[in-house]
């Protein structure tokens, strides 16, 4: 998190696999800690899916005869956010400038290279003037479990309008009076206007945030949308023509300072990624097809295969990914049961956890001190009645308070959507917007539900992970009204292969 303009440098290390300058090991360790913990992840991988048994990465990679060449901007979503990024020759620390004309509220990227051309790591950058120390939410689970969460999700960018793209003609005036002459005015270079040009900047009703596949370090880019343009007044959004659900009403942010060999785009295999490929690819967003009735890698990304030494246990449950002393994945919750202590379960952060220092990704009770967790389906308008999301649609966004009676402090949760896993079926282009067409669904990945807040918890159960869902994707009806297709709930269980808010509580 960064807040002011100036000269960075970061560690060229895991995660969080140092902590106070020393072996964080729990970070890169498994060590499930629960009696009869069920099969999981045996061992945290790098980028080549071989075990982490070092902080450093370039101690790492060096056991596969590789050494460490450069870093660069994987990408930014404002521009020069920030530049020159540089590896220091030694290879332990990367560097990194934040510009005092060019700072604004945006992520960015930073990519780790090696002599063969491999991304071996990542880092997320988010340039903010929010202060996670402050206004911060208590909230407590039905076990009496507190959790302290940051005022907004990560990486959150506020809500803005739209700006057309402009040209801006200059003319200069040199005054010559003193020598003589008279006052020389140009206007044009070798026969051509003087002109300089602004971009288009696109709105961004509810602000943004990045996307989080479970399970993985890497942020997406984000989605953004403008109801005013919506759906037939503009070339950027339209809806599913078979869907009234909206699934294609919001479009990639725009990105920039990028190599267009690393151009954010979906994964070009079809069937799944494994830990290794993941690291590898953090400019990919892991979507797989559907072939017959199999939608094995549309629901869930991972897939570890063509893995020679597997880091999976039998039942190929990766549920530590985010959790290194998970015994157990998570248990889907009957309807009106209490609250399993499984999904309440604490969470040591690992080197996958995207959450910055002092925050990790939280278990999935984490979010039932606010919203119920009434059943394990999703769809379902699982509320307190002291505690009722109240809509703002100028805001686009639900408040409520943090604890279930309706008291504690004031949460906001905005409609920022989610990144889709792929189409389920297939696609005429003529059901669409010509901005679009089929085949650039097939080779692209998008941003989709304008009116979904999904954020993911540190809880897997097999390859769902449980979510808190604000859901009105047919919100037609007087706001604050629970009726209209809107639905409320945490731990439901949802396909991993989303791209997920995050919301990472304090450590």
């Amino acid at each position: 998190m960064i807040s002011n303009p100036g000269t960075y440098r970061f560690r060229t290390v895991y995660g969080n696999a140092l902590k106070n300058g020393e072996p964080n090991t729990s970070a890169y360790t498994i060590n499930r800690t629960g009696p009869d913990p069920e099969p999981g992840m045996k061992w945290f991988v790098d980028h080549s899916d071989k075990k982490i048994e070092t902080p450093y990465i370039k101690e790492q990679i060096s056991k596969n005869g590789e050494t460490l060449k450069d870093a660069f901007i994987l990408w930014a979503d404002s521009p020069e956010l920030i530049d020159n990024v540089t590896l220091e020759d030694n290879g332990d620390y990367i560097n990194f400038h934040v510009g005092r004309h060019t700072i604004a509220q945006g992520n960015a990227v930073i990519a780790l290279r090696s002599d063969k051309n491999n991304i071996v790591w990542s880092w997320h950058i988010w340039v903010t003037e929010k202060d996670w120390s402050e206004k911060r939410i208590t909230t407590t689970d039905a076990l009496g479990n507190t959790y302290v969460l940051p005022q907004t999700t990560l990486g959150y960018c506020n809500a803005r309008g739209k700006s057309p793209k402009r040209s801006i003609k200059v003319k200069f005036v040199f005054d010559l009076t003193n020598s003589g002459g008279k006052n020389l005015e140009v206007t044009s270079l070798n026969g051509k206007d003087i002109e300089f040009g602004q971009r288009e900047i696109l709105a961004s009703d509810a602000g943004d945030n990045p996307y989080y596949q479970w399970g993985r370090k890497d942020a997406m880019v984000p989605g953004i949308y403008d109801k005013n343009d919506h759906p037939t007044e503009s070339p950027y959004y339209f809806d599913n023509g078979a869907n009234s659900l909206g699934e294609l009403s919001m479009v990639n942010k725009p990105v920039y300072d990028y190599d267009p060999e690393y151009r954010f785009t979906r994964s070009v295999i079809r069937s799944g990624a494994s830990l290794g490929q993941s690291i590898s690819y953090p400019h990919h967003f892991i979507m797989g097809d559907v072939v017959g009735n199999d939608m094995t890698y549309r629901q869930h990304w991972h897939n570890d295969s063509k893995v020679s030494e597997k880091y999976l246990e039998s039942g190929k449950k990766m549920y530590n990914a985010w959790n290194s002393t998970a015994s157990h994945s998570g248990v889907g919750q009957p309807v009106n049961s209490s609250l399993d202590p499984k999904n309440c379960i604490p969470v040591t952060k690992t080197i996958y956890d995207p959450s910055p220092a002092g925050y990790h990704i939280p278990s999935a009770g984490a979010f039932s001190g606010m919203i119920n967790w009434g059943g394990s389906s999703y769809g379902l308008i699982e509320i307190y009645e002291s505690n009722i999301p109240q809509w703002d649609e100028a805001r686009r966004c639900w408040t409520m308070h943090s604890n279930s009676d309706g008291s504690g402090d004031i949460v906001t949760l905005y409609a920022t959507g989610i990144r889709d896993m792929s189409l389920k079926g297939a696609i005429g282009a003529d059901d669409y917007n010509a901005y679009y067409t089929n085949e650039w669904l097939k080779t692209n990945t998008w941003p989709a539900f304008r009116t979904t807040t999904f954020i993911a918890s540190a809880t897997l159960t097999g390859t769902q992970v449980m979510i808190l869902y604000c859901d009105t994707r047919n919100f037609k009806v007087t706001p604050n009204t629970l009726t209209g297709g809107q639905s409320f709930g945490t731990m439901a269980q949802s396909n991993n292969s989303y791209g997920f808010t995050v919301w990472p509580v304090a450590e």
